[in-house]
């Protein structure tokens, strides 16, 4: 995504679930930082501004034209408004890393 473009969410919180609701949440892309696994291998992590709380993980980023640029993996819970994924092209590349590790 682009720096500032709007971003979706949709996934239930833990402790929160309803049939026939679907939790939707929104924000904004607002950049990189350059992380490492416990392994070594560098992934990027981006950041969002997205009202995230436990239970959201592994739930998916939408941006505007539809398409997934990643899944929450950590929240910051000092920021609630603060969102971290890796992009997918480094997600692909940590769980090969995992596959290849057995």
């Amino acid at each position: 995504p682009a720096y500032a473009e709007r971003i979706y969410n949709i996934g239930a919180p833990r402790g929160f679930w309803e049939a026939g609701v679907k939790m939707f949440n929104e924000g904004f892309y607002s950049g990189v930082v350059l992380r490492q696994t416990e392994d070594g291998v560098n992934y990027i992590e981006q950041i969002f501004s997205i009202p995230a709380v436990g239970g959201l993980s592994g739930s998916p980023i939408i941006a505007q034209d539809g398409k997934v640029v990643g899944m929450i993996q950590a929240v910051r819970l000092d920021y609630p408004w603060i969102t971290f994924s890796c992009d997918l092209e480094s997600m692909r590349r940590i769980i090969k890393a995992a596959q290849n590790k057995d």
